[in-house]
């Protein structure tokens, strides 16, 4: 991976985040059959982002970022996924790694970004290995699976459980790729580009400041906020990662929409010779997914844009409301997902030819729906328990006992 230019830094400044997606759309599509074939994000599509900047979107100015509002990356990787799913999905989760990080330790940051600021983090967060507490740090062991994009970065996120005030609290390790193995064992149904393997550690020593107990960054509390203390930082966890699987899938299910008007226009069913453009059904439910869709893109976007201006205030949504937003989020690549499920069947079989772009598409929107965040039913009992005045199991809110420990952890940790 190479580092752009100061002067080709500067001229991408000048150029919006979703002007820039638009200008790589060529590159990044130029790859995206390959992608798919291959199992992993070309590189060249990935360096065509790292030049442009979008990856360092989230990123702190401190550390050449540009702090961007959340909205506005969310929006350049639609377009991403517009011309690639899997490409769109792996720009998602590194900008958020980068956000993530930066309410983490300073010394880490600057392991991080103070040399490179092109800096590429993957992650995996399910505690699928270890973690015990040594002088010092942590022991790290075990297997992590599905960390997309982890062939193109130098770092990666685990998480894994460690007993804090005899519970179990969960937690995410930064460890450097070098200390373990990456595994080929991304063999799918859809978003094969991903190229979202596992990392496999061995007895790795992970020093403190590398770790940050999930709480206490859900809490807003991480030692790193006192450095980083623009708006961007403040925005909800929930809001934001709720669109890790839906932004991509929205860039799909433009495509998927786009590619099916399309070929509509030149369809015509062999046994009557009819055109299914002039098809009156067929428009009116060409017509109902692009409105669906148009509308849930404009509720999820609403949702971040919300969060970002309470945070420019000072302020965080309610629990129930942010509970809301969360579902409303989760919704996002179920609705599509919807878009093929609608139009799939009406072009016969012609569609599930591996070569046919709706094929790939459509499977990549079955593998975005099934992404933990998009789990309407958890999200819903979640905002539906917390109106009703009942616990609620949640994976992005906390109690306000939680909250306060994790504020009061964080003091004793980091002062």
């Amino acid at each position: 991976m190479t580092t752009p230019t100061g002067a080709t830094v500067r001229a991408h400044h000048r150029t919006s985040l979703v002007g820039r997606a638009r200008e790589i759309a060529p590159v990044v599509a130029k790859y995206a059959a390959d992608n798919d074939a291959h199992r992993v994000v070309a590189d060249e599509a990935v360096q065509a982002m790292v030049d442009c900047g979008l990856t360092r979107a989230l990123q702190p100015a401190r550390y050449g970022g540009e702090e961007a509002h959340p909205v506005e990356f969310v929006e350049a990787v639609i377009e991403v996924a517009k011309s690639c799913t899997s490409t769109g999905w792996v720009l998602m989760l590194l900008g958020v790694h980068n956000w993530e990080v930066s309410h983490m330790t300073e010394q880490l940051q600057d392991e991080l970004f103070g040399d490179d600021p092109t800096t590429l983090l993957s992650s995996s967060y399910a505690p699928h290995g270890t973690a015990t507490p040594v002088e010092g740090g942590y022991i790290l062991n075990g297997s992590w699976k599905s960390s997309s994009g982890v062939t193109h970065a130098s770092w990666v996120i685990l998480g894994a459980s460690v007993e804090v005030d005899g519970k179990p609290l969960m937690h995410n390790f930064v460890v450097p790729l070098a200390e373990g193995r990456i595994i080929d064992d991304w063999f799918v149904l859809g978003m094969r580009g991903t190229g979202s393997r596992s990392v496999e550690l061995d007895q790795v020593f992970v020093p403190a400041h590398r770790a940050l107990d999930r709480q206490i960054l859900l809490a807003q509390a991480g030692p790193g906020l006192k450095k980083n203390d623009g708006p961007l930082y403040r925005v909800p966890q929930g809001y934001l990662y709720n669109l890790v699987a839906g932004a991509p899938a929205l860039g799909a299910g433009w495509a998927f929409y786009e590619e099916y008007v399309d070929q509509l226009k030149k369809f015509t069913r062999r046994f009557d010779n009819a055109k299914l453009s002039e098809d009156r059904v067929e428009l009116l439910r060409t017509n109902d997914v692009r409105v669906r869709l148009d509308d849930q893109q404009k509720v999820a976007l609403r949702i971040l844009d919300e969060g970002y201006r309470l945070a420019e205030l000072g302020q965080v949504p309610g629990d129930l409301e942010a509970a809301r937003g969360i579902y409303d989020a989760a919704r996002t690549a179920e609705a599509a997902l919807y878009v093929a499920q609608q139009l799939m069947p009406t072009m016969s079989a012609r569609v599930v030819h591996e070569l046919n772009p709706l094929s790939r598409l459509y499977r990549d929107l079955i593998v975005a729906r099934q992404h933990f965040t998009q789990n309407t039913d958890f999200a819903a009992a979640t905002a539906a328990n917390l109106e009703m005045g009942n616990p609620a199991a949640a994976t992005f809110l906390l109690s306000e006992a939680e909250r306060t420990a994790a504020v009061d952890r964080s003091k004793r940790l980091y002062g």
